[in-house]
């Protein structure tokens, strides 16, 4: 007797395996291992054949657990697998893009304030240099008008003489 109820319930654990259950629970796989192992070493001892003590009263209550088990088991072949609703899927894949979308919009924004930043450095750049071309054309202006009046002697001397002036510069 014990020998057909170990050997049906192998043969009904293969059948279980058989079916594909979604993300293997490593506890649920472990208790199972061990209700089998305890299976088959009951099954070793009845074989033996040395009477066990209270042996048929634990036999009932393994029996009843093993029956509540597989009935658990099948339930959960059967059920099919919890997915969420396409709304909940859609509105979590919005949120996401959402997200990204105003990180994005917030770079971007950076960036065109940089561009900003930089164009009206570039143009006071523009002015600044535009006066310093001028200073110098009128700069130069002057000196060749300051050569042009005074014939000095020496050309070394008109030299230090310009050297030791003062020009303003713009």
């Amino acid at each position: 007797m014990y020998l057909g109820f170990a050997s049906s319930l192998v043969r009904r654990r293969k059948q279980f395996l058989a079916v594909p259950v979604p993300g293997p629970d490593p506890v649920l796989t472990r208790r199972v291992d061990e209700l089998v192992l305890a299976i088959a070493e009951l099954q070793k001892r009845s074989e033996d054949g040395r009477p066990q003590p209270e042996l048929s009263d634990r036999l009932d209550g393994v029996t009843l657990r093993v029956e509540q088990l597989e009935h658990r088991l099948e339930q959960w072949a059967n059920e099919p697998l919890a997915l969420p609703p396409i709304d909940q899927v859609l509105a979590a894949v919005e949120k996401m893009v959402a997200e990204r979308i105003d990180g994005l919009d917030e770079r971007l924004s950076d960036q065109v304030h940089a561009i900003e930043l930089l164009r009206n450095a570039s143009a006071q750049t523009d002015v600044l240099l535009q006066k310093l071309i001028t200073a110098v054309e009128t700069l130069a202006g002057q000196a060749a008008e300051k050569r042009a009046t005074v014939q000095p002697e020496n050309d070394q001397s008109g030299i230090e003489s310009l050297l030791e002036r003062e020009y303003p510069v713009a």
